[in-house]
């Protein structure tokens, strides 16, 4: 492989990773690898449960999809920044822990969950909406 080529390897038997990897990169090239476990991605359903939830929460507060989406990710989501030692960063002078907020794509399918449940609680704490479980049946009323 050569210049800025993306190589994903999907290792089954961890006794072959090293051996394949071998097998892909000439003797002398340089390379970065990344290890990540396998995740099971959010379904659809999910994806649908979180647009539902913000939908309501835009029509009762106005603002914008986007912010709303970006007010809970800071809300839910937001972990303390760490450098490549796995010490908290903070700002030098004040102190203050700098903090990041996940992407929910990063999410697992169980942290996604959780996400969507906080939403559903917050809503209901501070707008007074009571939104549904995303598998409760909900009489509708039509006027």
């Amino acid at each position: 492989m050569h210049g800025k080529e993306v190589c994903v390897l999907n290792f089954v038997n961890s006794k072959y990773v090293y051996r394949d990897l071998m097998d892909t990169f000439k003797d002398g090239d340089k390379v970065t690898v990344e290890v990540k476990s396998r995740r099971k991605p959010r379904s659809l359903s999910q994806n649908s449960v979180l647009h539902w939830y913000l939908q309501e929460i835009v029509d009762e507060t106005g603002m914008s999809l986007n912010e709303i989406k970006e007010a809970m990710r800071h809300l839910f989501l937001s972990v303390d920044m760490v450098n490549k030692e796995g010490e908290i960063v903070s700002d030098k002078r004040t102190g203050e822990v700098i903090k990041v907020y996940r992407s929910t794509a990063d999410l697992s399918t169980v942290e996604f969950n959780e996400f969507t449940e906080n939403i559903r609680l917050w809503a209901n704490d501070f707008l007074g909406l009571q939104l549904p479980l995303p598998n409760e049946e909900v009489e509708l009323r039509f006027k």
